[in-house]
């Protein structure tokens, strides 16, 4: 399972890496993937992300993508880490 919000960060920094053409590439090879599961992400799981990790931890330099796979992983949202 990944969240939409990945998607997008993963996109930034293709964009950054490799250029429009590829990172636009693997986006949609990605979207298109059977074997990936991708879900939403409504702006409350951002906001529990903000403040029980970013803000709980202001000395560590999570990405708001971090926090809310980090707060998925705590509420039971993924059993494992694969």
């Amino acid at each position: 399972m990944g969240t939409t919000l990945v998607l997008g960060e993963l996109h930034s920094h293709l964009l950054y890496l490799r250029g429009p053409r590829e990172a636009r590439a693997v986006l949609l090879h990605l979207l298109d993937d059977p074997v990936h599961e991708w879900v939403e992400v409504p702006a409350s799981l951002v906001r529990e992300a903000v403040v029980n990790w970013l803000a709980r931890y202001p000395d560590q330099h999570f990405s708001s993508a971090v926090g809310v796979i980090l707060s998925c992983w705590e509420g039971g949202w993924v059993a494992t880490a694969s």
